[in-house]
């Protein structure tokens, strides 16, 4: 397990032997709070910027290979009519759970995640726009509830800097897509994107905020 989480951030090959163990210890207790930490740093620079956007999916990739490795998915009784849900429990601790995922919306395919994000990056549409930005509100959520089911600050702090990324990209692209169609220069304008009232409801932000109901 060690050798696992440690290669998932590192090359053990270039780091001093010291500063090897105290890493391999720290991500043994947790593998997620280096990226996380770092995606914090990285956020509070530039919500909207390339660098917080690569470490957003790069603490998604690390959650959900972290949940595909190490931990089951559990099924849960629903008593919501034509919803399903599940939970993830460790391997090595199935009585820890983790809060309910809405099945239809979870994807725990790293690979389409990974490809879809790109694809909504450079102002495409993805195919499943809805599961990709669910996935990546609710994901490190559930990996981090297995290791500390308390911390609520960690995952609140991760959504904000989640949902301020989007906002900004989104913004982005609609002004692009308005300029263009404009046939201006760049410019401002608060009518687009996200905070276009009539395109709210296909944004981004509302399905990644499914992952709080």
């Amino acid at each position: 397990m060690r050798r696992f989480l440690s290669s998932l951030l590192f090359d053990e090959s270039e780091m001093p032997v010291a500063r090897k163990k105290r890493i391999d210890s720290d991500q043994e207790a947790n593998p997620l709070r280096v990226p996380y930490e770092r995606l914090k740093k990285i956020a509070a620079s530039d919500f909207g910027g390339e660098a917080t956007s690569n470490q957003i999916i790069e603490l998604v990739r690390i959650s959900l290979t972290f949940l595909n490795e190490m931990a089951l998915p559990i099924e849960l009784i629903s008593k919501v009519p034509g919803k399903e849900y599940i939970s993830y429990s460790l391997k090595t601790g199935p009585s820890k759970l983790s809060s309910p995922i809405n099945k239809a919306l979870f994807n725990p395919n790293t690979r389409i995640i990974e490809s879809e994000w790109k694809s909504w990056k450079v102002g495409e549409s993805p195919m499943g726009l809805a599961v990709l930005t669910y996935t990546m509100a609710t994901v490190y959520r559930a990996a981090s509830e297995l290791f500390d089911r308390s911390n609520r600050k960690g995952p609140a702090t991760y959504f904000e800097i989640l949902i301020g990324h989007l906002v900004a990209r989104d913004r982005r692209h609609a002004q692009k897509r308005e300029d263009k169609d404009s046939g201006r220069g760049a410019g401002c304008s608060s009518n687009n994107g996200f905070f276009d009232r009539s395109r709210r409801e296909s944004s981004p932000y509302s399905h990644a905020r499914q992952a709080l109901d």
